[in-house]
């Protein structure tokens, strides 16, 4: 099963989700470590690059645990192109966008 978070704040639900050995998770944080992208979602082609790296992960996840990828609820079209089973949104003080 692969689930993908949409969240507001991406190391506070992963750290939560870490916490629960039964499930295999990958944030925001570990697809762009040590790579060029430094200032976050506001940098260009940012957003394009962690739905592909997303992307590419569940594409080639195959254990026994569920994965759960958590990225920031601010990409666009990340529903459409990240294959996952269920989608989840957190968020606080962000207005969330439709998930279909």
């Amino acid at each position: 099963m692969k689930i993908l978070f949409l969240v507001e704040d991406v190391k506070k639900i992963s750290s939560m989700l870490r916490e629960n050995n039964e499930y295999k998770v990958i944030d925001e944080y570990e697809m762009i470590d040590n790579n060029k992208f430094t200032f976050g979602i506001d940098q260009p082609y940012y957003s394009d690059y962690i739905i592909n790296r997303a992307l590419t992960i569940s594409k080639i996840y195959n254990y026994n645990k569920p994965l759960c990828i958590v990225i920031d609820q601010r990409h666009k079209n990340s529903v459409d192109k990240i294959p996952h089973d269920i989608s989840i949104r957190v968020c606080i003080s962000l207005i969330p966008h439709r998930l279909s």
